[in-house]
Formats: structure tokens, C-alpha cells, sequence
């Protein structure tokens, strides 16, 4: 069956617009880019420092290098949402069906994306030299310290964010310092839940778990404080969402909901990211 190409678009859309409201990392990380990532690379800027001279009226002041450089970043992560629609041809899917699998392949994705950064930032990233284990007293310290030393990487303060397991969370909550979202929840987007020394707080799932070394050696992660300058996300569409009858020989009569996202990932300075375990 030929697909309706605005129907296409908008069903892209929608799954899209699920993938970042389930996503933590999706919308934390820089998306600015050059190309497209169903082509399997695209250009991302990266921000250096400016340099500034002493400016002789006579002479001028040398032209210095661009303050942004490209890097080349391969968008080689290949994934495909697949609904079966049971019993029904493309032609007669009642619209609410379709939306139900609209949203069960955007919540889909979003896990898959999220997972994958929450690595990326773990393996691209630095540990905090702090590695004593968090308590509700002392979260708060040394959290500041770590966010300080993402800071003396000449990150942007405002691009900062901070992403927390559930334990780290729970603890977090009980510190006096820590300002509990009450507001703005759709500004700072999905798990967001308040601001630590003026960083806005993200609980992730994704963190749940996730561990650094091996053996006796083996420590658990409990937070990262990460940036929108040195993290960089991608994703496009290789095949966009659509409706389409099966023919697989093994499905009669029914039809799925299909398409297939390519995305990359790149952390471009490993000391603008600052993990911490115990």
C-alpha cells in the first residue's frame, strides 16, 4: 500500500514529540548540527575559547581562529519502531489504534536513547576525585565541588544540568539546600524535578544501576553533571513512521506501524563531564 507522505510526516512527528518527552538526555544534550543523521554523519560545532589582544590603532589585532570548529560525528545507531496491528489492513486502522502505537513506539525510543547516553556520558566522561560514599548530609557538597570542576573547564554555567539515580534523588530531597520543582516542568522537560547552586536537577531511570569497573574494583554511579556545549545528540528518521500492510506470509490480514531512526552521540571534552561513584 503506497503511504500517505503527510501522514508519514505527521506520524514521524508524534512519535518524536513522545521520544522528548520521555527522554531526559534527548533534550539535555547539544543538537545543533550540519547534515543529516539518516545519512550516517553529520558536522557538530564545537565551541573553543576566544582569545582577546591588546588592539594597537596603528597595526590593528591579528585575526585569530574561529572561536567554533566541526567535528565529523557518525550517526551509526540503527533502530526501528515495529507495532502489529492485529486484524486490521493499513486502509482500515481506526485512528485511535494508530495513536496507541504512536505512543508505545515513542516511549520505545525514548528508553533506547536514554540508555545510550546515560553510557556515553559514563564512558566519555571523568569520575570525581571525591569517591566517599553519598549520604543525605553530604550530597550537597559534593555535588557543588563536582559542578565547580565542570565549571573550570570553561563550560557555559548556564548550559550545566545535573542527572541523578533514584537513590541520589531520594537523598537529595531530604537535603535543605536542594529547591524541589514546583513549576515550569514543561520548560525544563522530562525528569526534571529542581535546582541545586542554581543547576537544574534531572532524575533518570537510565542511571539506575549503572557501574564503573569490575570485581572488588566495582563502584556504582550516583549522579553526572553534564553540559549542552560538550554533549552532542543527533537523530533523524532513515525511514519515517508509517502505516503498512504486512506481507510476511505469517501475518494475514493485519498491518504494523513501521519506521526506523538513525542517531549519534559524541562527548567532545572528557573534563566537561564529571560522574560521580562509590
Amino acid at each position: 500500500m503506497a503511504q500517505d507522505t503527510n501522514k508519514m510526516e505527521s506520524y514521524s512527528k508524534i512519535v518524536d514529540a513522545k521520544l522528548r518527552a520521555n527522554s531526559v538526555f534527548a533534550g539535555l544534550f547539544n543538537q545543533r548540527h550540519d547534515g543529516s543523521a539518516a545519512a550516517g554523519a553529520v558536522k557538530i560545532p564545537v565551541r573553543t575559547e576566544a582569545t582577546a589582544g591588546a588592539y594597537v590603532t596603528a597595526t590593528g589585532l591579528a585575526i585569530s581562529n574561529p572561536t567554533t570548529t566541526y567535528q565529523a560525528m557518525v550517526c551509526d545507531n540503527d533502530y526501528a519502531v515495529n507495532e502489529l496491528i492485529d486484524g486490521f489492513m493499513a486502509a482500515a486502522v481506526p485512528d485511535g489504534m494508530v495513536a496507541e502505537r504512536l505512543d508505545s513506539a515513542g516511549f520505545a525510543l525514548a528508553n533506547v536513547v536514554d540508555s545510550t547516553l546515560a553510557g556515553a556520558l559514563i564512558a566519555g566522561g571523568t569520575a570525581s576525585s571525591d569517591t566517599t560514599a553519598l549520604t543525605k548530609s553530604n550530597v550537597y557538597e559534593k555535588i557543588v565541588n563536582d559542578i565547580a570542576t565542570v565549571k573550570k573547564a570553561k563550560v557555559d554555567p548556564s548550559k550545566i544540568w545535573l542527572a541523578v539515580t533514584s537513590d541520589t534523588a531520594a537523598k537529595l530531597i531530604q537535603s535543605p539546600e536542594f529547591i524541589a520543582a514546583v513549576a515550569n516542568l514543561e520548560e525544563f522537560g522530562a525528569g526534571f524535578i529542581g535546582k541545586l547552586a542554581g543547576v537544574p536537577v534531572y532524575e533518570s531511570i537510565n542511571l539506575n544501576g549503572r557501574t564503573t569497573g569490575s570485581g572488588s574494583s566495582q563502584k556504582t554511579v550516583d549522579y553526572v553533571v553534564g553540559n549542552a556545549d560538550f554533549c552532542h545528540f543527533v537523530d533523524a528518521w532513515n525511514v519515517p513512521v508509517g502505516v503498512y500492510d504486512l506481507a510476511d506470509g505469517a501475518h494475514i490480514g493485519c498491518s504494523a506501524v513501521q519506521g526506523r531512526k538513525a542517531f549519534g552521540y559524541k562527548i567532545t571534552q572528557q573534563t566537561s563531564v564529571v560522574y560521580h561513584n562509590a
